[in-house]
């Protein structure tokens, strides 16, 4: 845990210097904001917060870009609307934080805390959110394109309607998280962990990464996998009723007690997947390639 925290102190010390620009901030707006934690629209921009305590202060609407916030305590505070473009967020605690509609565009939030924080409609371009924490957050329709969640913990997140292109969430904890109507063109899921995870009508067509990604008893109803190559995706005990599977790659993955209702499995390739517990009275085989004598031989998922 020790040797955890120095890479982490290391790592935001070298994002914060390479991204370090000066700005000037409004010494009035900040004198306001320490005698009465009130500060809705002032500008604060390039201020230095680090390692501030600023529980349930109002700085709605502030203009807080570019501002230094290492190891600060915002637990509680109204960001809402609060422009934070590239502003410094290392290690930050936004624990139920309102953090609807602000604007964190190129924001470095490396290990930030954002448990049970509210980014509703929230601006997250290209921002550097890697081993944050987003338990329980309410992120639906958010923008994150093209942001770092690698290694994330999002578990139980409220994604929907979230836009999710090109994101990368390589080995991030999503377990239970809600994907219903998110955009996914592009993301990276490699290794991540989704169990019991929602993502009903989800079209991973154009997700470039699915390798060794844990979909354990998720729900995929009405999905879209269509020509996905599904190499070493765990699909144990998942909801696939009514799932476009048409022309997937699915040698090899485990389907165990998969449910598979009204999928269209039309030309997908099943050879050695396996299908223990799975009922395929109900499916479109036409074309398939299935398992030979119900053997099932795990891939070596490390090669």
């Amino acid at each position: 845990m020790r040797t955890k925290s120095l890479i982490l102190l290391v790592v935001c010390f070298a994002l914060i210097v390479s991204a370090f620009s000066a700005s000037a901030f409004n010494v009035d707006d900040l004198t306001r904001l320490r005698e009465t934690g009130f500060c809705s629209g002032g500008d604060l921009s390039g201020a230095n917060f680090e390692r501030k305590f600023l529980n349930c202060v109002d700085l709605s609407k502030a203009d807080l870009s570019k501002a230094e916030f290492y190891l600060a305590d915002l637990s509680g505070a109204d960001l809402s609307g609060a422009n934070l473009g590239g502003a410094k967020l290392c290690s930050v605690k936004f624990i139920h934080t309102d953090l609807s509609k602000v604007d964190l565009n190129k924001a470095i939030l490396y290990g930030a805390t954002l448990t049970g924080a509210k980014l509703t409609g929230a601006k997250l371009v290209n921002a550097n959110l890697e081993l944050a924490n987003f338990t329980g957050a309410i992120i639906g329709d958010a923008d994150f394109t093209g942001a770092k969640l690698g290694e994330a913990n999002l578990t139980d997140a409220d994604l929907r309607k979230a836009n999710l292109i090109d994101v990368d969430f390589h080995s991030a904890d999503l377990n239970g998280a809600n994907f219903n109507g998110a955009k996914l063109n592009g993301a990276k899921l490699n290794g991540a962990k989704l169990y019991n995870a929602f993502l009903i009508g989800v079209d991973f067509r154009n997700v470039t990464k699915l390798f060794m990604a844990k979909f354990v008893n998720a729900d995929l109803r009405k999905a879209n996998f269509k020509g996905v190559n599904l190499w070493c995706v765990n699909l144990h005990g998942a909801d696939l009723r009514g799932a476009d599977l048409r022309q997937a790659k699915l040698s090899g993955v485990d389907l165990r007690n998969a449910r598979l209702t009204g999928a269209d499995l039309s030309d997908a390739d099943l050879s050695g997947a396996n299908l223990t517990g799975v009922d395929l009275s109900d499916v479109n085989l036409n074309g398939a390639k299935l398992p030979v004598n119900d053997a099932w031989v795990p891939f070596n998922c490390d090669t």
